[in-house]
């Protein structure tokens, strides 16, 4: 779980960051 939610709260980031970029 702890592996799960650290991978989908980088994608959320990565995300984030496109799109503000």
């Amino acid at each position: 779980l702890l592996h799960a939610r650290i991978g989908n709260h980088v994608e959320i980031g990565a995300n984030s960051c496109i799109d503000r970029g």
